[in-house]
Parts: structure tokens; sequence; C-alpha cells
């Protein structure tokens, strides 16, 4: 059994350019402020990781100032783009654990906190060849912070839960986009790098949970497109290859499971796609006389395989999702039929598990199966 309870507040002070200004800047303030809490009892003898009555909470406070601009360069279509932002974060966390079913040390509690901050920002380079094509290439600096996992998974051993570092990733683009004049085709494509120092990871080695830092690189291809014919079809279309791997070992830390330098990084699929692929018609040409429109879609997303853990255990399988509606339009009023998974595909789309001994297991969050819906909407 297992309650949760998440409260948030964020605030933004941002000043904006005028939107014909011949710079562009924003600037701000940002402040958040959050407490999660998470409660749970289980009677699982083989399960240490949630064994016992475990009552946590995680305060956290950040603190940010950012600025951009972009300008004229004074050659000709080119412009540059200017940006950082710098970012103060503090964790509190509270952890109180007993076991009322006899194992482990007894109650055990836990007061932590960590402090982190960083800066961030791109600089960026773009050139309008015509109103239509623009190429660019950015390079930019980005700042997660550290914390703490929700609870302690560890609390039955009375061992501390120690706070996960912040991660840091210097990443390089190239691209080029395409925007018709008319609005009905556009094209875009990008290349990639990152490389990511202290990536945040989660790994279980079946005693212990953790999230380790590991250093990781990536690089990838990304296509996306789009049409409207004068028939009344549309197309939407995207592509996305992507190679991601750990290049940092991480072995013999107690409480950490191992990870050797070339897994793949968790969660990273080498090809994503999808395809959309619409069909609008006036209902007078099936209903003489009839008004509005009847817009019918089909939607297909595919991701590769994945694996599910650093420890490339666990390998989660590709999927493929097919989803389809139809909808009368008329005036502001649209009433819609859909269904999403269509074939009621089965897929894992969850946290996987590696429990050592008694092996891998995908974990508990599967695909959503088919699902059907009617939907009414008006716009004022």
């Amino acid at each position: 059994m297992r309650s949760d309870n998440d409260r948030q507040f964020f605030q933004e002070l941002r000043l904006n350019s005028y939107p014909d200004a011949p710079i562009q800047y924003v600037a701000g303030l940002t402040y958040l402020n959050s407490s999660y809490e998470t409660a749970s009892t289980a009677d699982a003898p083989i399960f240490n990781n949630v064994d016992g009555v475990h009552n946590a909470q995680t305060d956290s406070e950040s603190f940010g100032i950012f600025g951009e601009a972009t300008f004229p360069t004074g050659i000709d279509g080119l412009s540059a783009t200017l940006g950082a932002r710098y970012s103060w974060d503090d964790r509190e966390f509270r952890s109180d654990y007993s076991n009322p079913f006899g194992r482990g040390v007894g109650p055990y509690s836990q007061r932590s906190s960590a402090s982190f901050e960083g800066f961030s920002g791109r600089a960026s380079l773009a050139m309008a060849w015509t109103d239509e094509w623009t190429t660019y290439g950015t390079i930019s600096r980005g700042y997660k912070p550290g914390g703490f996992l929700i609870y302690n998974p560890n609390a039955i051993s009375g061992q501390d839960l120690d706070p996960y570092e912040e991660t840091t990733v210097m990443s390089y683009e190239i691209g080029t986009k395409f925007f018709s004049s008319d609005g009905r085709f556009s094209f875009e494509a990008a290349a990639f790098f990152n490389d990511v120092n202290d990536e945040q990871i989660f790994a279980n080695d079946g005693t212990f949970v953790s999230i380790v830092n590991a250093d990781t690189e990536s690089y990838g291809l990304e296509f996306s497109g789009s049409a409207y014919f004068d028939n009344g079809f549309d197309l939407t279309a995207s592509l996305g290859l992507l190679q991601a791997e750990i290049t940092e070992s991480i072995t013999g830390n107690p409480g950490v499971p191992s990870i050797q330098a070339g897994n793949p990084v968790p969660y990273a699929p080498e090809v994503t796609a999808s395809l959309s692929l619409g069909y609008t018609t006036p209902m007078s040409r099936i209903f003489g006389g009839a008004r509005g429109d009847l817009k019918s879609r089909i939607d297909v997303t595919y991701r590769d395989s994945v694996s599910a853990n650093a420890q490339e255990s666990l390998t989660l399988d590709s999927f493929t999702v097919v989803d389809a509606s139809v909808a009368y339009q008329v005036d502001s009023f649209q009433v819609e039929l859909f269904v999403e998974n269509l074939f009621d595909e089965e897929y894992q789309n969850g946290i996987g598990v590696d429990f050592g001994a008694f092996g891998a297991f995908p974990g508990a969050s599967p695909g959503e199966g088919r699902r059907v819906g009617l939907g009414v909407s008006y716009e004022f």
C-alpha cells in the first residue's frame, strides 16, 4: 500500500522585447518551492527495497536568473543568439523507517540536505538564405540539479541514502529548416552530439537501489516534415536515429550496482518514428446541403527496443502503436470518436528492475491497451 502527495509553487518574472524590435530579448527570474511526500507499507520479505513501513519527504527550493538575446550580425540574413542562466537548488530529505514484520535493523531515521548550483547557456548562429529556408548551428551547456530518491530503499539495512550529483552537458547541433510561404509544406533536419558529465542513471542490483552518476555520450539525426494537399489530405512524419552509451565504468562501490562503459543509456531507443495521415472533406460532398467538415486521422508511432537498466540485463521490446479518429466539425462545435492503440498492442513502458538471483523483470508500468472514447468540444 502506498500514498503520495506532491505540492508545488512556481513563480516567474519575465521581461520581453517588443515583437518587432530589431533585437529580440527576454530576461527574468524564477522561483520554485516544492514538497513531495510518500508513505508505503509492504510485507515483502524477498524484496528488501520496499519491505516494511517507509515515510519520506523531500523539500526543494530553487532560484534562477536568465537572459537571452537574438540580434543581427551586420551580414545580410545572419543572426546570432546568446543566452545564459544560473540556478541555485537546495534539497532536504527526511526518512523514517520501521519494520513491524520483524526484519531489518528496526526503526531507522535519516535527515540530510544537499545544495547544488550551475550555469547553463547557449550560443547560436542562424542564416536565413530565403524567407523560407534557414540553416543554424548551436553550442549549448545544460545543467540538471542533483537530489535524492523519493524514499530510502536501503533503510532496512540501516544505510543512509546519499544524494546523487548534478549533471552537466555540452551539446552541439547543426540543422536546417524549410517552411513554405503558403504554410503547406515544411521540413526540418538536425544532427547533434551530447557530451554528458555525471548523467543521473537509475540502477538496481536486487539488494540496493540507487541513482548513480556516470558519464555518457550520444549522437544522432532527427528529421520531420509535413505537407497539406489540395485534395484534403495532410501528412506529417518524423524520424529519430540515436546512439547513446555510458562511457564510464562504475564498480566496487558499496550499494551501487556495477555498470560497464559501453553499456547503452537506459530508455534511449536507437530508432523512433511517427507518421500521421489526415483527411478533411466538406460534409456537403457526402450529404448534399450538409454543413461542416468530416475529419479522419490515423497516427502511427514506433519505438525501437531499449535497455531498461544501466547493467544492460533487461531489454524492453520495440513496439508500434496505431491511433485513429473520426470527427465532425461545424463552426466552433466538434464531436470526435477516437480509438487509441487500435490493435491493442502489448508493450512495456515502465521501469526495469534486476533482482539479481531472482532474475530481471520488466517492472510495473505496461503500456495502455486499446481505449475508445467520444469527445465533444466548443471553442468560444
